[in-house]
């Protein structure tokens, strides 16, 4: 009964589906450094019932709502000396940018540098920019 038992553990966990990422290229810098999009971890935030409210209570005051709906996008930069580095940002409907965090990688594939942003800011994205890039990629209507 054991053995088939593990033999089902076994026969679940090998054909168990693999969940990779898929790098689509988004663009190339003029240095020649390479961008690429992890499409299958795109995630989309509408705004809650409570961030809702929140704006329209900052709005009667004659105030812009500050919660604006956002995609999380995986960015990978591939640097011409080799080294890359995998960054998670939030690309916010308003036409701003936000760095989450990044892992930054030597050109063995050797972690360099990691850092978690926990208050991210938002900033302009810019014309003509990889930021704009992953804007139209996240928000191809709005472009």
């Amino acid at each position: 009964m054991k053995k088939l038992l593990l033999t089902l553990i076994a026969l679940f966990a090998f054909s168990c589906p693999v969940f990779a990422s898929h790098w689509m290229p988004l663009g190339t810098g003029e240095d020649g450094t390479e961008y690429s999009i992890d499409i299958s971890r795109v995630s989309t935030h509408t705004l809650t019932p409570l961030e809702e409210g929140q704006n329209r209570a900052v709005e009667r005051m004659g105030y812009k709502g500050i919660n604006v709906p956002y995609k999380s996008i995986w960015l990978q930069v591939e640097y011409t000396d080799g080294t890359s580095s995998i960054q998670h940002i939030n690309v916010y409907q308003n036409r701003t940018i936000a760095l989450l965090g990044f892992v930054d990688y030597d050109s063995d594939g050797r972690i360099t540098n990691s850092v978690p942003d926990r208050y991210p800011v938002p900033d302009t994205i810019y014309p003509d920019t990889i930021g704009e890039k992953l804007y139209m990629f996240a928000y191809p209507m709005n472009s």
